[in-house]
């Protein structure tokens, strides 16, 4: 048997069914400030593995790719292996358009019949 702290009103008044009006608190609960999602090092390197993007990243360019994560929120794999690019790339020495040429240029000598080595 439960306990109600609600008055009951007597069968057949008409004063609004099984319970009485009653006063209550117009305050809406507060769930605090909201926190935008954050990730981890662990976690990142973790996805990086999986993405087969971890075995040429040093643990520097690891903590810069999850600063850059941190600070876009956008942890879909696509952006994973973006900045995870970016970030190698940068290290290195290069830009993203340095390799785009790069990636051409292979493409432009396999039509031509050069094999990789």
């Amino acid at each position: 048997m439960s306990t109600s702290t609600k008055s009951r009103v007597d069968a057949g008044v008409p004063s609004g069914g099984e319970f009485t009006a009653h006063s209550h608190s117009d305050k809406v609960p507060s769930l605090g400030a909201f926190a935008a999602p954050t990730t981890n090092e662990d976690f990142v390197a973790h996805r990086l593995g999986e993405l087969g993007l971890a075995s040429h990243l040093q643990p520097e360019e690891i903590a810069a790719v999850t600063d850059r994560l941190n600070e876009s929120r956008d942890f879909r794999d696509e952006n994973i292996t973006a900045v995870a690019d970016q970030v190698h790339l940068h290290t290195a020495g290069h830009t993203v358009s340095d390799a785009v040429a790069a990636a051409e240029g292979v493409q432009f000598l396999r039509k031509l019949g050069h094999e990789e080595n």
